[in-house]
């Protein structure tokens, strides 16, 4: 709840997605299309130390942006 709580007053978010499912109790919640735009994203697939591949990606709030 503290992550939903601050996306509001947030001009930018940092994600990385990893693209395998774990088992946890804290998920950072779902971006609404509606509010939020992908800026840029970097998919990696190779990297040799992990088992999963994963994605950098900054979305950017669509109330804040300029």
């Amino acid at each position: 709840t503290l992550y939903e709580a601050l996306l509001a007053d947030a001009d930018f978010v940092y994600l990385t997605e990893i693209h395998k499912a774990f088992v946890g109790d804290t998920y950072f919640p779902k971006l609404d299309p509606g509010d939020w735009y992908e800026l840029m994203r970097e998919d990696v697939s190779n990297d040799q130390s992990v088992d999963f591949s994963y994605s950098f990606v900054k979305y950017a709030n669509r109330q804040k942006a300029s």
